[in-house]
């Protein structure tokens, strides 16, 4: 809950103290920057001492980067250390449970697998935002700052008890160049860009533009709603008719919403798009995210993760640098609209690299 309340409030947060999109963009291109050049290491680190310390470790950075939020000054150095603090907390936790997943799942069950892990976990994704917008618009940002660092200081008690477990995994650098990685490329990167665009981008697009904090967590609250509604659903049809059926009939709808992003002018549209767009995305996401899994366990596991997040999060960084491009030429306005233009087509490209993929 707390990640998705930061997720979203953190670059919302930086454009009030600015008034410019120009620090929420330099936030979120110094998160894929860090990325790239430190997920081989944080990798190889859960891969060498277990999930949960993984998990345990990104509390260890995500903590400072939320209360140098609340205390420090936003002005550039002070975004970048904190953009850097909370991706190096993100990879650890994103990351640990990317390889659990595909440890502890079965190629036969994963469909259902990957829809049971995107249902009913999501209610705190889904409640955290809306939570987030109230504290916003009554008590402040700050607010959404200390909460967050209730929630994870809740969260971190029950790693006490658990028992850890190894992975069993290593990291092989020189497998990073196999030619059957490089045919999924591509389509990390247009999910980085799909990414960026659907969540923070989109959120801050709410908050400039359509109608402050509230509306902001309210919307991203109903993307996540479409993905509780539809992931059962999306398990059951990939499992029945096939992943890739599934896949191209969501990434084409998820496209038509990402348009429908880009002509929107007012709350109640943006409500009604959020929700269809989040039961799009999850349509295509359930089947592609249980075929990467299956792909990893015919590879190497921790390799395929770890090159995942590494072009995931360059189209997070290359979309925020034509972002900001656009920016510096035209207004903050036509640029958020532009870029979902960009996510569209992104989305409407992804079944077509999939096709091509067998398995």
């Amino acid at each position: 809950m707390a990640l998705s309340m930061l997720g979203i409030f953190i670059p919302i947060m930086i454009y009030k103290a600015t008034e410019t999109v120009f620090l929420p963009l330099i936030f979120l291109i110094v998160l894929g920057a860090t990325s790239i050049v430190l997920t081989p290491f944080i990798m190889k680190t859960i891969c060498k001492r277990g999930f949960y310390l993984g998990l345990g470790l990104s509390y260890l950075f995500l903590l400072p980067s939320i209360i140098l939020a609340i205390y420090l000054e936003l002005n550039l150095i002070n975004v970048v250390l904190i953009a850097f603090l909370y991706a190096i907390g993100h990879c650890f936790h994103f990351g640990g449970l990317n390889l659990e997943f595909v440890s502890d799942t079965s190629s036969k069950e994963r469909s259902m697998k990957a829809a049971e892990l995107m249902s009913i976990p999501n209610l705190g994704r889904f409640l955290g935002p809306i939570i987030g917008g109230v504290l916003a618009s009554t008590l402040g940002f700050n607010w959404i700052l200390f909460a967050s660092l209730v929630v994870i200081f809740i969260s971190i008690l029950p790693l006490w008890f658990i028992e850890e477990k190894k992975t069993g995994l290593e990291i092989e650098t020189c497998l990073f160049y196999d030619k059957d990685y490089s045919k999924y490329f591509p389509i990390f990167f247009f999910r980085g860009v799909q990414g960026i665009t659907g969540v923070a981008i989109f959120s801050l697009f709410i908050y400039v533009v359509i109608g402050g904090p509230l509306s902001a967590g309210l919307v991203r609250s109903l993307d996540t709603l479409g993905f509780i509604l539809t992931a059962y659903a999306a398990g059951i049809l990939a499992s029945k008719y096939g992943r890739k059926k599934i896949i191209m009939i969501g990434s084409l709808l998820t496209a038509f919403f990402y348009v429908m992003r880009a002509l929107l002018g007012a709350p109640l549209e943006a409500f009604v798009i959020a929700l269809l767009g989040g039961i799009s995305f999850k349509l295509f996401h359930v089947p592609l995210f249980s075929e990467f899994a299956d792909q990893a366990d015919r590879k190497t596991k921790s390799e395929f993760y770890t090159l995942k997040e590494i072009f995931t999060s360059f189209g997070e960084v290359v979309t925020g640098i034509v972002f900001l491009l656009l920016w510096r030429i035209s207004t903050a306005e036509t640029s958020f609209r532009a870029i979902f233009v960009v996510a569209a087509v992104c989305s409407a490209l992804l079944w077509v690299l999939d096709r091509r993929i067998e398995y």
